[in-house]
């Protein structure tokens, strides 16, 4: 009887390990899981209840902090119709004037269906990361229905910075490890992949200008998969071991040293660490 609950226990812990793992595959997953984003998405009513399911705090999806003022930031929808597509760009409110792209939504209508996918910013996500649905037919989803209804204009969020709706709540930031606890029961379904190619054609067609913020500690990709996510920021790469939850930091510190023609200012790699 013992050996069958250890092995029960160990096959739980591998299963949840192998979707922290899935989850972990984008360094933007530590403050917006685009898997679970999709899966909210697919079971919100209209694009009013999908901003509100978005910031929610009960769902503690957005974990985003940008500007790194230690409070998360408010995302915002902004919704661009031509034709047959739609573009749906999540925005996240750092001042007055101050808006940046996180992700875009695009949604295009076929004959008999629909096709659609995120986008992720490659700043925080990468080049050509897409999530996509893991089946083709999305054309049941009641959110897509209220989209293309006839006469629907294109939703534009009230809100923005201090114009917070009631269920806003200012919060601080999660740890990676909190956080994705948080999306395992999203992301955990499996209804989307990731995907590095182009499923909506259209959405060049979509008159959209980008939203970039100067108050963005903007983030690059540097290598990432299962195990290990590497990121580089402003001279400092982190590398952060997805199992353990340890973050290795090696920031470019400046030194100075004495040289023949006087003071001279290098730059040196210090190494540290942290959890």
């Amino acid at each position: 009887m013992k050996t069958k609950l250890i092995i029960l226990t160990i096959t739980a812990m591998l299963l949840v390990g192998n979707v922290f793992a899935q989850e972990a595959e984008s360094v933007g997953a530590e403050g917006l899981d685009l898997n679970a984003v999709a899966e909210l998405f697919k079971d919100s009513e209209s694009l009013e209840s999908f901003e509100k399911n978005l910031n929610d705090s009960d769902n503690g999806l957005n974990n985003l902090d940008l500007d790194e003022n230690g409070e998360v930031d408010y995302l915002r929808v902004e919704e661009n119709v031509e034709g047959g597509t739609h573009l749906i760009a999540l925005q996240s409110v750092l001042d007055e004037d101050e808006t940046q792209d996180v992700a875009i939504i695009a949604v295009e209508k076929e004959v008999n269906n629909y096709n659609f996918q995120i986008q992720g910013t490659p700043e925080f996500y990468g080049a050509n990361y897409y999530v996509v649905p893991s089946y083709r037919d999305v054309s049941g989803w009641n959110l897509i229905k209220w989209m293309f209804l006839p006469n629907n204009r294109p939703y534009r969020s009230a809100f923005g910075w201090r114009r917070y709706p009631t269920y806003w709540r200012v919060r601080r930031p999660v740890t990676y490890n909190i956080y994705r606890t948080r999306t395992v029961r999203f992301v955990g379904k499996k209804n989307f992949t990731r995907s590095k190619t182009v499923r909506v054609k259209t959405v060049s067609k979509v008159k959209y200008t980008p939203k970039t913020s100067t108050k963005v500690k903007k983030k690059t990709v540097v290598k990432s998969n299962g195990n290990k996510t590497v990121v580089k920021q402003k001279r400092v790469k982190k590398t952060t071991d997805n199992k353990t939850g340890t973050t290795t930091v090696k920031k470019g510190k400046k030194k100075t040293v004495e040289t023949s023609n006087g003071k001279k200012t290098k730059t040196k790699k210090v190494k540290k660490k942290k959890n």
